[in-house]
């Protein structure tokens, strides 16, 4: 991958190169037969958070313990029909997007899925940080948000706080760079560009109306996403409307060396600006635009006023809710924003916050959400010991005109600034927070790289269940705006409710990624029934890779484990290649028959000496084998039983049937061997094997005579035999 450097997430355009295709590809061939942020207005439907970092749970079971975002990774993320999200119709999200377990300095970036990945970040956060911040995203396409992560590994937790509708009062737009103070870094038409950091005292007067899709006129408001970089002193900035006297808030608080971001919804001032306050130091300052409201429109932005500060000593916009003392550990501030700082006492269904913590004693979170509801499984802002940081909120109002504020942990003061509303029953729906993912707790694989030392596994084993879970995954995908990247985000799905599997097997950088990607560059539709023929290609595969790690996984109808001490005998299969080769022609003579030709190619692909990596192997390869489509078969018995239909891959299921009663044929000529593969078990694994075919065959697996004749034909007498009448299913009977 190259990448064009960018130090503080201002924006870099990443190429990935295909990888390789590991042997997936071959076996189609064979078958081919932030810290404070102000708030300025925003039009959306409210809704209550869901989801914290201290949860793994998201509200329907998708997104789930997915694993971190790697370096250059996107994440597809449905936010349409989920957590009160309408299933249509939406045009804009409200989310909470936390970032945790980062392991190297780097940014977010959330976009519209569907659109270039623009030059631009949410949020910056270093290896070791847990940060939040708020994120007003217009959907993209199937009802989905793309997130990008530039470096390192990063979790994501995403929490729904509400929506705006298509064509609505609200404007998403694809972020575009307003500001950059930065020498050397662009913006999107050169103004504001390397103007030099803010200095102490300083203000920055930045037009944001008539640039990055936001209208010369008409705007009341826009939804900023501010960064600041290269601090030298402890400050605080202040976003207010240009013209208008500095209020007393803060948008973002931030150390010196600390690189932060924060989202604000800022009422636009005289000459369509916005003025950005730097309160001591030097710092250089990023402005990104996400959206706008029009004036006169739903919603009401205002100068940022103070309705809360616990702090002894420091003042509210009218005196009340401040110097109340410290949130302890499971403590609940109660605040009343109706009626306070420009917001009217009735008619308002939602107001737009910035909430900082300070003088943080413990590791916590913080949650808002309307006042006479049940607290969600959300949080608004992580924070650590001696740490002060800010983040909007936008938060449907409760009963009493009051949002709640609660503290895990420790004691917190905070402080609270508010910053517009919107009215209730208007065109932004608030909603109780929502979790809609969770990457948290995802497969990974131990530093010796073994994935069978995680936790729960047995040693030398992993077990897989397949289940009606996969197929609910699969049915309720949006196939109507299927894209590689969401067909990839739903193989991981798919994969890890059929596990615990391990990160060989749901790692998206594995064969089956580049399949559904040659697909699309080849012009094959991204349908349902090409996904499901690549899923079991891809989850057969995938399984060989954990086999790779002397790691076997093992079934419901195979639990039976494979004895390393099994892996030296047998001679290499390229010395069947010859017989197999000719028993399938003379078992089938015609030479256009799809099961001969899929023999045939089967045989090249595993058994031809021109491949020694492949053909060289021995007891090995066929025990993998037929591991694989135990398991490979069992995943399709589990989709059929819920309602998913599979094109089954009868060709390539009857060759290796056939190779094996072969290969296990010329075993038998040299002394002994049946006798010692029998004593080590493998007999059982066989007969388990062969017992799953015939039940497939017999409930409309067969593609026709010729290919049962290959796998069911005068050869299998030598399965029969080898397995001592394990085999105990009848054969089906003949096409």
């Amino acid at each position: 991958m190259t990448r064009s450097h960018d130090r503080h997430g201002v924006g870099q355009t990443a190429r990935m190169s295909s990888p390789t295709l590991p042997r997936a590809a071959r076996r189609i061939v064979a078958v081919l037969i932030g810290v404070a942020s102000g708030v300025g207005p925003v039009v959306m439907a409210p809704i209550s958070p869901v989801g914290v970092v201290h949860a793994d749970d998201t509200i329907d079971g998708l997104y789930e313990a997915t694993g971190p975002i790697t370096a250059g990774g996107t994440l597809e993320l449905q936010v349409t029909g989920r957590g009160g999200v309408p299933a249509a119709g939406v045009g804009a999200v409200a989310l909470n997007v936390a970032a945790t377990n980062v392991t190297a300095s780097t940014y977010l970036t959330v976009w519209p899925t569907g659109t270039t990945r623009p030059t631009a970040a949410n949020m910056n956060v270093s290896a070791g940080q847990t940060l939040s911040n708020m994120v007003i995203a217009k959907v993209g396409t199937g009802g989905k948000v793309s997130i990008f992560n530039y470096s390192g590994s990063v979790d994501v937790v995403i929490d729904v706080m509400g929506w705006y509708p298509t064509g609505g009062q609200y404007t998403g737009l694809t972020p575009a760079r307003a500001a950059d103070t930065r020498p050397g870094y662009p913006t999107v038409d050169g103004l504001h560009a390397g103007t030099g950091p803010l200095p102490s005292a300083g203000v920055l007067d930045v037009r944001v109306t008539g640039r990055g899709g936001v209208p010369a006129s008409g705007v009341g408001a826009v939804a900023i996403n501010v960064a600041v970089t290269n601090v030298t002193a402890p400050t605080f900035l202040t976003v207010w409307p240009s013209g208008e006297g500095r209020p007393t808030a803060a948008n973002m608080n931030v150390s010196a060396g600390q690189t932060l971001s924060n989202m604000v919804i800022a009422k636009v001032g005289a000459g369509g600006r916005i003025s950005i306050f730097n309160y001591s130091g030097g710092a250089d300052v990023v402005v990104d635009v996400l959206g706008w409201f029009p004036t006169g429109g739903q919603y009401t932005g205002l100068s940022p006023a103070r309705v809360a500060d616990t702090r002894p000593g420091f003042t509210t916009v009218d005196a009340a809710f401040q110097g109340t003392g410290a949130l302890g550990a499971n403590g609940v501030l109660q605040l009343p924003v109706v009626g306070r700082g420009g917001v009217p006492v009735s008619g308002v269904g939602a107001v737009v916050l910035n909430v900082a913590m300070t003088n943080v004693t413990a590791g916590t979170f913080l949650t808002a959400w309307p006042t006479g509801e049940s607290r969600p499984t959300a949080a608004n802002m992580n924070v650590v010991a001696g740490q002060t940081l800010s983040n909007l909120v936008v938060a449907k109002v409760g009963a009493g005109g009051t949002v709640s504020l609660f503290n895990l942990a420790g004691s917190s003061d905070v402080v609270v600034d508010v910053m517009g509303w919107f009215p209730a029953g208007g065109q932004y729906v608030g909603l109780t927070p929502a979790r809609l993912a969770d990457t948290r707790g995802g497969a990974t694989v131990d530093p010796a790289g073994n994935p069978c030392s995680q936790p729960g596994n047995m040693p030398g084993s992993v077990r897989v269940a397949p289940n009606a879970a996969a197929a609910q995954l699969i049915n309720a995908y949006p196939w109507a705006g299927a894209t590689v990247e969401g067909m990839v985000q739903l193989t991981r799905q798919v994969f890890t409710a059929m596990g615990p599997l391990p990160a060989a097997v749901v790692d998206p950088a594995q064969g089956w990624a580049r399949l559904l990607a040659n697909q699309q560059v080849q012009g094959g539709g991204l349908s349902k029934a090409w996904f499901i023929d690549t899923l079991t290609i891809s989850y057969h595969e995938s399984l060989h890779e954990m086999q790779g790690f002397s790691c076997l996984p093992t079934g419901p109808s195979s639990g039976f484990q494979i004895a390393s001490s099994w892996w030296g005998i047998g001679p290499a299969q390229s010395t069947t290649y010859d017989d197999v080769r000719a028993r399938v022609v003379a078992l089938v003579p015609n030479a256009g028959s799809f099961c001969r030709s899929a023999a045939l190619s089967t045989a090249d692909v595993y058994l031809s000496p021109s491949d020694p990596a492949m053909s060289g192997q021995g007891l090995r390869s066929q025990l993998w084998e037929i591991n694989a489509y135990v398991l490979e078969s069992e995943m399709e018995n589990a989709l059929i039983a819920s309602g998913i239909a599979l094109d089954r891959n009868t060709g390539v299921q009857s060759a290796k049937l056939h190779q094996l009663a072969r290969y296990l044929q010329a075993m038998r000529s040299l002394p002994g061997q049946w006798d010692t593969l029998r004593a080590a078990g493998v007999d059982v694994l066989v007969a388990q094997h062969w017992n799953l075919a015939v039940a497939q065959w017999r409930s409309g697996f067969s593609s026709g005579r010729d290919c049962w004749t290959i796998a069911f034909g005068p050869d299998a007498a030598t399965i029969a035999d080898f397995t001592g009448g394990q085999a105990g299913l009848t054969a089906p009977p003949m096409p």
